[in-house]
């Protein structure tokens, strides 16, 4: 079935990289104050409201280094594509890394493939520097 590769290779990504992001963000949760929960609670909030009002804001610079992560992760995806898909069918599960792999070792242009790698590079500290921009302005705030 056609369209269903990416799906199914985001899927796994997603269920490779859960374990990390929780690990990561369960400290962050348990170092809310038990006495805002409480608050919220007694207050009649729901848990959405809870959730959104208290724990995103609290978590909310972790919740940008997490994600900084996962950007580079995501863009340097490359193992788990290959031996899943190689890229196909097509190009539909193609990514940058993927790309730049398949330019310089199975083309053998090297060329094409470092200068893919160069963009990489340039989008990760492209992303950087947004994040360093992100974790500032929450430092004022």
């Amino acid at each position: 079935m056609r369209g269903l590769a990416l799906p199914a290779v985001m899927l796994a990504e997603v269920w490779r990289t859960s374990p990390l992001v929780s690990f990561l963000l369960l400290p962050g949760l348990l170092s809310i104050p038990r006495s805002l929960w409480e608050q919220a609670t007694l207050e009649g909030a729901t848990v959405f409201f809870t959730v959104r009002r208290l724990a995103l804001p609290w978590i909310r610079p972790l919740l940008l280094t997490v994600g900084m992560l996962l950007l580079g992760w995501a863009l340097g995806a490359f193992d788990s594509i290959l031996m899943l898909t190689s890229g196909g069918p097509g190009t539909e599960t193609l990514t940058p890394a993927l790309y730049s792999f398949q330019k310089a070792y199975k083309a053998n242009n090297w060329h094409t493939g470092a200068a893919s790698a160069w963009c990489i590079v340039i989008l990760v500290v492209l992303a950087g520097a947004v994040y360093l921009m992100l974790a500032r302005r929450e430092d004022r705030e």
